[in-house]
């Protein structure tokens, strides 16, 4: 993932975290303002991820309970419900069936942003401490950089080197969100395979429904043919 895509935001992200105002802003936040301005950051990554992911399926639900039945056989060749024969087109979705085909795609969607952005957070803080010492966020900062302590031990990096790594890695999460939404080469590596396992599962519970429904009509033919009227002393 981020040898895809960091690439792409090497250059801009590079040049803000040796940007000295950056570090000024970052500097004079408390550490809740500075988690809040991450989150809003994510906030509106999720929002464009829900938002794209709603768009997608939408019409491919729409399409799945108006397709013909050899289409859907044809998408769940691979799967343990291959070889099934599908008689009709698909019922229409519950609200909580609707519900939950859209938070399965946002939430894998989510998840891989969420990764995306603590790597890049990993990067930064071992970049930046690599190759920006005190005395040089001193000079940006204009005080000492006052260490990150956790229980009153030092972890060996500098609160605005922290602060500004959680806000760079919090802009290239939602940069990565709207790139897999909007690029064509993000789409097939990152979005696509998402709504790809969505269809499949659309067509696994039609499939399972024409199944259970024509189960269903074998059991109550079963009975009717089994059972007779008795017959009436004379």
């Amino acid at each position: 993932m981020v040898v895809r895509v960091l690439p792409v935001l090497m250059l801009a992200v590079l040049f803000l975290f040796f940007n000295a105002e950056i570090w000024q802003v970052s500097a004079g936040l408390d550490w809740v303002r500075a988690f809040c301005v991450a989150a809003v950051l994510g906030a509106l990554a999720l929002i464009v991820i829900a938002v794209t992911a709603t768009d997608e399926l939408r019409s491919d639900i729409e399409e799945a309970q108006l397709r013909e039945p050899a289409p859907t056989e044809e998408l769940l060749i691979g799967t343990p419900l291959e070889g099934m024969t599908v008689t009709e087109l698909a019922p229409r979705l519950s609200v909580g069936e609707r519900i939950n085909f859209f938070l399965v795609p946002i939430a894998a969607q989510a998840i891989q942003v969420a990764i995306f952005g603590a790597l890049m957070f990993g990067f930064f803080v071992t970049f930046g401490k690599l190759a920006i010492s005190d005395s040089v966020a001193k000079s940006w900062i204009t005080t000492d950089p006052p260490p990150l302590l956790l229980f009153d031990v030092p972890l060996g990096v500098n609160e605005p080197l922290v602060k500004v790594s959680l806000i760079l890695a919090s802009f290239c999460a939602l940069s990565f969100a709207a790139s897999s939404s909007s690029d064509q080469r993000y789409r097939d590596a990152f979005l696509e395979p998402i709504l790809r396992e969505t269809r499949v599962n659309l067509a696994a519970r039609h499939a399972y429904l024409d199944a259970l429904e024509a189960l269903g009509e074998r059991e109550a033919a079963a009975d009717g043919g089994t059972s007779s009227p008795e017959a009436t002393p004379t």
